[in-house]
């Protein structure tokens, strides 16, 4: 994209400088000329990104299978769980809870529980 971008930009610089009717321009003032190649081309770039944007979109097909609710625990796994979180100490039972149950992340774990990440 960015070899063509500026292929691009290049041939619309040509065209320009074929088509500038430099009497528009105040000689007095050196820096008009410059101002207005620069906008034009910084316009022209921004076009381009746009249409090249659009032309690049990709139609994407969903996969519902790959987002299906596989979260139903046995009730044997249920019951490993609860031993395994029985037997941890107090702090590290509210840091699990805390991130996987109501979601927070670590660093608000740490500033809840006073303690570092």
């Amino acid at each position: 994209m960015i070899e063509e971008a500026e292929t691009d930009l290049i041939i619309f610089l040509i065209e320009l400088v074929n088509d500038l009717n430099l009497s528009n321009f105040n000689p007095d003032n050196e820096g008009a000329l410059a101002i207005f190649i620069h906008k034009f081309l910084s316009n022209t770039f921004k076009n381009l990104c746009k249409k090249n944007k659009r032309r690049n979109k990709v139609a994407v097909e969903i996969d519902y299978s790959i987002i299906s609710d596989n979260s139903i625990i046995s009730f044997d796994s249920e019951i490993f769980i609860s031993m395994l979180l029985d037997s941890l100490p107090q702090l590290q039972k509210q840091i699990i809870y805390k991130k996987y149950i109501q979601g927070y992340s670590d660093r608000e774990i740490s500033i809840i529980l006073n303690i570092s990440r």
